[in-house]
């Protein structure tokens, strides 16, 4: 698989060679506090008796929120990260499964919204990531939020210690309780001062900025995301059919899986299986991670059109209107959603045949 699937990792997710190579079966934090009525997907399906008290998270977990929802999840000692994770009102993430790395690595993929990140006793060999699709954010022993705007402005906040801030170009900035970090879609990206104990006040005043210059100029973004969907959305088509011409593997881990049954430990058969599914799952992985971040930001921009906020009902774009983009969306939304979750699905399987490879031998 490639260096991506391997180095990206899950929000909270087994920590140290020795865990990494048990399947990835135990649950990697839990639900401590809900307000309102998230959902979530496990394994390609909605969660249908929803998101209560002290659910078991497990690897690859897709949340999302909606206006006056939270959920907070505290990861569970043995991943080697010690930490509370709050996500955010209009959020969308998902944990994804480790590679085999050293130090561990562990990280959160938000798509849409904002997340809090509390570190508690952190083990120094492991390290905790915030994947934005832009900006790259890691810490340890640090309390920290960042925030992704609508028009994909991403700001990172700190109340305590130190964030590394790292965007698509290689550039690394620090935030810490005196200095934000801002990153732009046009390629700012810059330290802004803050004042001790305001980081509240901070993200409020610059979320508020950020919506107001919005309403004004809306249409450049919904370009610029409408542009992505439209040029990446027959990448992911076709990666996902090669994908599914594998459906004879997938097929069997999926049943096992729903069936509570472990992976299977015939390492043969299980050598060749993930030799055979791992090319066309790393192509169909890399071809997801661009697009799931327009599609998510994509479902936020509509939410804030229905709302008659901006110029999107009268603009016009480049190949479609906004009425008919959206309509679209509309037609096309279950089915490609469907389709994400079931990518992410397959991954988490390749990921636990993997480790039952690696127990056997």
């Amino acid at each position: 698989m490639n260096k991506q699937i391997c180095a990206l990792a899950a929000c909270v997710l087994l920590g140290g060679a020795a865990l990494y190579a048990t399947p990835l079966l135990r649950p990697v934090g839990h639900v401590v506090y809900l307000s309102g009525d998230p959902s979530a997907v496990r394994a390609a399906r909605p969660l249908w008796l929803g998101i209560g008290l002290g659910l078991r998270v497990q690897p690859f977990d897709f949340f999302q929120t909606g206006a006056d929802e939270l959920i907070e999840i505290q990861t569970e000692d043995q991943i080697g990260v010690r930490a509370m994770l709050r996500i955010q009102p209009h959020s969308a993430v998902y944990l994804e499964v480790p590679g085999d790395t050293d130090p561990p690595s562990h990280a959160l993929r938000l798509l849409s919204g904002a997340v809090s990140v509390r570190m508690r006793d952190a083990d120094p060999r492991a390290r905790l990531e915030v994947l934005t699709g832009g900006p790259e954010v890691s810490a340890a022993g640090a309390d920290y939020d960042v925030t992704l705007a609508l028009d994909g402005a991403v700001l990172v906040t700190v109340s305590y210690g130190t964030a590394r801030v790292a965007d698509p170009r290689g550039r690394v900035l620090f935030a810490d309780a005196e200095r934000a970090v801002e990153f732009r879609p046009d390629g700012t990206f810059r330290s802004v001062a803050m004042t001790i104990g305001r980081a509240d006040r901070f993200r409020s005043v610059w979320r508020d900025q950020i919506e107001s210059d919005f309403t004004f100029d809306a249409i450049d973004t919904y370009r610029r995301y409408a542009d992505g969907y439209l040029d990446q959305l027959p990448r992911f088509e076709a990666a996902y059919r090669q994908l599914m011409d594998q459906r004879h593997i997938l097929d069997r881990w999926m049943e096992d899986d729903r069936q509570g049954r472990g992976p299977r430990r015939h390492s043969e058969v299980t050598e060749a299986e993930v030799r055979e599914l791992g090319p066309t799952l790393d192509q169909a992985y890399e071809a997801l991670l661009p697009f799931e971040a327009n599609w998510y930001r994509l479902q936020r921009l509509a939410q804030y059109a229905n709302a008659g906020v901006g110029p999107l009902d009268r603009a016009v774009g480049e190949r479609l209107s906004v009425a008919e983009f959206f309509e679209r969306l509309g037609r096309e939304g279950r089915i490609v959603e469907d389709q994400m979750h079931t990518v992410r699905y397959a991954t988490r399987l390749y990921r636990q045949q993997s480790a039952a490879l690696l127990t056997t031998e």
